[in-house]
C-alpha cells in the first residue's frame, strides 16, 4: 500500500504527532536526570561502530539519536503546522459569517448601497471596516486581526530554538589555563582533545579577593586578545561577567596555584638557572641528560622548601630531592647525604644542584564557550512569548452586517465572532447597527 504525499503531509502536521514527540523529548530529558551522564566522551582511537553505539546510549541523551530524532522530527512537523495553517488562512474567507446571527427588518425602498455606507460608519469605531458587493452587500468590521499571527508565532519560535539547537552542535565547549603574565592560543575541550582559538589571549593580572574568613569572595582576569592581523582588545573578566571576543564567550571558572621551583645547576665550567613547575622538563643542554620536576613543596617532608628531580640520561634515570636548606638539615643528621644518597645535590655527577627557594605561579581558567545557534534559541524564545502574548492578550473580533433586498425592503442580518468563534452580538452594538440602516 502505497501512501500519497497529500496523506503524508496530513499526518506530519498532525496536532498528535507534535502531543506525541514533546511527550518523548520530555521522557529522554527525565531520564537525563536519572541516568548518569557522560556528555563529552573523549573519540580519539575510538573506532566507527563504537560511535555508532554511543550515539545508541543514553548516557549522553542530548546528544544520542533518540534525542536528535525526535528533535528533527518535531522541527518537520512544526513546518508542516505552519505550513498548513498558512495556507488555511489564505484560503479562508474573511467574509463567511457564523450561521448563528441576528436579524431585522429596516425600512421600504432602501438602497443597499447607500444604507451600508451608514453602517460602515457606524462600525468605524469597532475596527477596521470593509464592503463587498454582490448578489447581497456585506460590510465586514475587524480588530484585533494580529491575534491571527498569534500561533503561526508561537510555531516559529519554537522552530527557531530548535534551528539553534541544531547550529550548537557545530560550536565547542573548553577550557583555557593561562599563567600570569603569559599568553595562550589553544583550548582545551570537554573531551580532552585540543583546538587552536585563532587568536591569542595574555593574561596581563590575576587577583583574588577573599572574605575575612579567607573564603574566595571574587576573581578578576585581566586580559588581552590579540587577533592575527596584531589588533589588541583588553577585558576584564570576573565571575558572572564574561567577555565575549571572535564569536565565544569567556567566562571565570576559577584559578590555579603551582609552586615554582628556581633550580641552580653548576658543572664543570659552567652554570645555569632555571624555574619549573610540577611536571616541566629541564634540558641540561648537554645533549644527554634532562631534568623532570616531580613535586615542588614549600615544606617538603617537614624540612622546608623542597624539590623532587628525576635526572635522566637515555635509558637510565635518577631521583634527587634538593632542600632549601641542606647545610641545615646535614648538621641536624650528620652523614644523611651519605645514608640517603638521593639527597646528596652532587649526586649526580658532573652536576651539582641547589634549591634557591619555593615561588608561587598564578593561573587564570577560563571556561571558552562558542555556541553558534545561541541567537536563534534567543529570538525564538522572544517569537514564542510574543506569539502566546497575542494569543492571550489580544482579542480579534468580527462583526458581520449582511444587507438582502427582500420584498422591497430590506433584510439585516449581523453576527459576530471572537477569538474564531461564534458570539451573541452585544444589545448596544445591534441597536447601533440596525439604526444606521434605518431600523428600530
Amino acid at each position: 500500500m502505497t501512501m500519497r504525499p497529500g496523506g503524508l503531509f496530513l499526518r506530519l502536521s498532525s496536532l498528535t504527532l507534535t502531543r506525541v514527540l514533546l511527550l518523548w523529548l520530555a521522557f529522554l530529558c527525565v531520564v537525563a536526570t536519572i541516568v548518569p551522564q557522560d556528555p563529552y566522551p573523549s573519540l580519539d582511537g575510538v573506532s566507527f561502530p563504537v560511535r555508532i553505539i554511543r550515539l545508541l546510549s543514553l548516557r549522553d541523551v542530548f546528544h544520542s539519536v533518540w534525542f536528535l530524532g525526535g528533535a528533527v522530527l518535531l522541527a518537520a512537523n512544526l513546518s508542516a503546522c505552519l505550513f498548513s495553517r498558512m495556507s488555511r488562512r489564505a484560503a479562508s474567507s474573511l467574509h463567511k459569517m457564523p450561521s448563528d446571527f441576528q436579524e431585522a427588518m429596516l425600512g421600504q425602498g432602501g438602497d443597499p448601497v447607500k444604507v451600508s455606507v451608514s453602517i460602515r460608519s457606524a462600525l468605524s469605531g469597532f475596527g477596521d471596516t470593509r464592503l463587498v458587493e454582490g448578489s447581497r452587500v456585506v460590510v465586514v468590521s475587524e480588530k484585533g486581526s494580529l491575534r491571527r499571527l498569534g500561533p503561526v508565532i508561537a510555531h516559529a519560535g519554537v522552530f527557531f530554538v530548535l534551528l539553534g539547537s541544531a547550529f550548537a552542535f557545530a560550536g565547542f565547549k573548553g577550557t583555557i589555563e593561562i599563567p600570569e603574565g603569559e599568553t595562550r592560543n589553544v583550548v582545551t575541550l570537554m573531551d580532552g582533545s585540543s583546538r587552536r582559538l585563532g587568536f591569542s589571549v595574555t593574561c596581563e593580572r590575576f587577583s583574588l579577593e577573599r572574605y575575612p574568613n579567607g573564603m574566595p569572595k571574587e576573581y578578576r582576569s585581566e586580559v588581552v586578545f590579540t587577533s592575527q592581523d596584531g589588533a589588541i582588545e583588553k577585558r576584564r573578566i570576573l565571575v558572572n561577567h564574561p567577555a565575549v571576543y571572535g564569536g565565544m564567550l569567556f567566562s571565570q571558572s576559577g584559578y590555579e596555584r603551582r609552586p615554582i621551583a628556581r633550580i641552580t645547576v653548576r658543572w664543570p665550567g659552567g652554570g645555569a638557572g632555571f624555574s619549573a613547575a610540577e611536571g616541566d622538563v629541564i634540558d641540561l643542554g648537554d645533549g644527554i641528560h634532562k631534568v623532570r620536576v616531580g613535586a615542588v613543596s614549600e615544606d617538603m617532608m617537614r624540612m622546608g622548601p623542597g624539590a623532587r628531580l628525576v635526572v635522566s640520561a637515555g635509558e637510565e634515570a635518577r631521583d634527587l630531592w634538593l632542600f632549601g636548606d641542606i647545610e641545615g638539615i646535614a648538621s641536624r643528621y650528620p652523614g644523611i647525604t651519605r645514608q640517603v644518597p638521593q639527597f646528596d645535590p652532587a649526586g649526580v655527577p658532573p652536576f651539582v644542584f641547589s634549591l634557591d627557594g619555593v615561588s608561587w605561579k598564578v593561573s587564570t581558567v577560563l571556561f571558552v564557550n562558542r555556541d553558534p545557534g545561541v541567537w536563534f534559541a534567543g529570538f525564538g524564545a522572544v517569537f514564542f512569548i510574543a506569539g502566546v502574548m497575542l494569543v492571550f492578550f489580544v482579542p480579534h473580533e468580527q462583526v458581520w452586517a449582511v444587507l438582502e433586498p427582500e420584498g422591497g425592503r430590506l433584510r439585516l442580518k449581523v453576527a459576530m465572532r471572537r477569538n474564531g468563534r461564534a458570539v451573541e452580538v452585544p444589545g448596544e452594538l445591534l441597536e447601533r447597527v440596525t439604526a444606521a440602516g434605518g431600523g428600530r
